[in-house]
Formats: C-alpha cells, sequence, structure tokens
C-alpha cells in the first residue's frame, strides 16, 4: 500500500498535463427512442404490452467544467432537454377478444436532463513533441431523466373486424398521461484528445455503464365484442400500473468533438453523442392488475438510444 501512495505521488510529482478550468456551453438537437415491452414468464413466451417512443426530439443545452491539475482530470457535465414532441405507439399482445394486436398512436411531449462526474488520469502520450495525444481513463457516476406527457391516442376507439367470439369488436385505451424513466449508475470512460497543432482540437471517447432503471407507468384498455346482427357478445377490461426499481441494466455511449480556438481562452466547435442503455430480461411488479391473471409473472425489458448533435463554446480561465 505504502509503494502505490508512494508511486502515485511521485507521478503527480512530475505530471505533464495540466490544463486550467474550461466552461462549455453547448446547444444542438437530441433525437431519442425508447422501446419497454412486458411479457409472460419463460424464454419463448409472447409479448403481453408494449410501448415505443419514437423520434422524440429535444432542444437539448449542455453545460460542462473540465480542468487537469497535475494529470488529475476533473469533468463535469449537467443538461437539459425542452419539448421532447415525437409519437407512442402501444401495442396490447394476446388480448382475448382481437386475432390481432390492437395498437394505438398518440403524440408526446416533455422534457430531459442529465448529470454526470468524471474523474480520471490523463496519460501525454507525445510528451516533448510539437503535437499532442492525451489518453484519459476516468471512472464516473450519472443519472439520467426522461419525463414524457402523453395525449390522447388515436384511433380511440379502434374499430376491428378480427374479433373472437363475434363478428368485429371496438377498443379504447388510455394511461397515465405522465410517464417517467430514469437511467443512474457507474461509468469507466476512456477519452482520446489530439491537438495537432496550430488552432485545431479533436476529442473522441467512449464509456461503459453499470445502470439501475426506474419506470413509472400505467395503462388500460376496454372492449366490447358485437355479433354480426348487432349484439353485445362480450366486454373486456384489461388495466395495469407498473413502479419498477432494479438493476441489472447497462449501456454504451460515445462522444466526438472538434474544436477550433479562435483566441487565447475560447473555442468554438462542433460535437456529437450517442448513449445506448438496456435492461435484462427482469421480474416485474405490476402494482394493480385488472383482467390479467395473477398467476402469471410479468417480465419486463428496456431499450433506449439518444443521438446529440451540437454545437459548442469554451472558455479557459
Amino acid at each position: 500500500m505504502r509503494f502505490l501512495w508512494f508511486l502515485f505521488g511521485s507521478v503527480s510529482l512530475y505530471a505533464t498535463v495540466n490544463e486550467p478550468l474550461s466552461c462549455e456551453w453547448a446547444t444542438g438537437y437530441r433525437n431519442d427512442n425508447f422501446h419497454w415491452h412486458l411479457k409472460n414468464a419463460g424464454d419463448d413466451a409472447a409479448l403481453t404490452f408494449s410501448e415505443h417512443y419514437r423520434d422524440v426530439q429535444f432542444w437539448q443545452n449542455d453545460l460542462t467544467l473540465r480542468a487537469i491539475h497535475r494529470d488529475l482530470t476533473f469533468w463535469v457535465q449537467g443538461g437539459y432537454g425542452v419539448f421532447g414532441r415525437g409519437s407512442l405507439q402501444t401495442t396490447w399482445d394476446q388480448l382475448s377478444f382481437a386475432r390481432e394486436a390492437p395498437q394505438f398512436t398518440s403524440p408526446t411531449q416533455g422534457w430531459a436532463a442529465h448529470a454526470q462526474g468524471y474523474f480520471g488520469f490523463a496519460v501525454n502520450l507525445t510528451s516533448g513533441r510539437f503535437y499532442q495525444v492525451i489518453f484519459t481513463p476516468a471512472i464516473g457516476y450519472e443519472a439520467h431523466f426522461l419525463h414524457l406527457h402523453r395525449d390522447t391516442a388515436s384511433p380511440n376507439p379502434l374499430s376491428s373486424t378480427a374479433a373472437i367470439g363475434g363478428s368485429s369488436y371496438t377498443a379504447s385505451t388510455h394511461f397515465s398521461h405522465n410517464e417517467h424513466t430514469t437511467w443512474s449508475g457507474w461509468l469507466f470512460a476512456g477519452d482520446i484528445s489530439i491537438h495537432p497543432g496550430r488552432q485545431l482540437f479533436f476529442d473522441i471517447g467512449y464509456a461503459y455503464h453499470l445502470l439501475r432503471t426506474r419506470l413509472s407507468t400505467a395503462a388500460a384498455i376496454e372492449a366490447n365484442v358485437w355479433a354480426a346482427n348487432g349484439s353485445l357478445v362480450s366486454t373486456a377490461l384489461q388495466s395495469f400500473s407498473l413502479s419498477y426499481n432494479k438493476g441489472g441494466s447497462f449501456g454504451h455511449s460515445g462522444w466526438m468533438k472538434m474544436a477550433y480556438s479562435l483566441r487565447r481562452y475560447w473555442k468554438i466547435g462542433l460535437g456529437a453523442s450517442m448513449y445506448y442503455f438496456y435492461s435484462s430480461v427482469q421480474p416485474s411488479t405490476l402494482d394493480q392488475r385488472v383482467g390479467i391473471s395473477p398467476m402469471l409473472e410479468e417480465k419486463i425489458k428496456m431499450r433506449w438510444t439518444s443521438v446529440t448533435r451540437s454545437l459548442f463554446v469554451t472558455r479557459s480561465f
């Protein structure tokens, strides 16, 4: 242990990388896709319910603070996305009154936010040369929030002739207006900064994520099955509310940036980042069940993808 402390102190004493505190503001376009579904127990079990949020578009703004002191790197970032306009496709699978899974579509609006911090150690791979390449392994913690408001679905009611036990059916769906999802946990990252000389700067990085996922939502469907003569054959109701909070999620992310130095303390550039988070198939607890057999164990799986493209300005102090 003493040897490790001695080694750490020696490296810090003869460090080759020092960068002053910098503040970066980035603004741009973000596109999210979020898909989750429920299924019965068993590897080959059929789906029972799924939601797919497609092309949810945000105006994204991020603020980043970064500094390197004697090779020790500190990086803190927070961001907020507004508007959240997209579409939600809801699919009710395995319903007793329908030969085909009823689907409903609704518009969305909402917001997204995230906060993350890194601690790393910068290694100058080109010490003493005209150009500079710095590799920084890092560890950090993060939290991502996605809050979406779902408007009235369409078609609502849905009419279909693919009925079981009758000639047609009509089905209406509704759900809680808001869905809230959180991904939080540890990340392990690697970043490469390249300064080829003059006024250009490049940056590329990758991170692996160990996550805990929280999901809160609810949904319901009501149906009437009709005979050919117009008489009511049967009615059906299925609903649930879900509150999920477990670990066992993972993810990958990457980023690229290109900057140009305008003056001694100012840079301007373009950047892009991508997140891909997913969960393994996990047991879930439905808080309330109507029309769902309590003997069936429901399982859940989630997948979230986010891509951001932005313009940024950096000020060093």
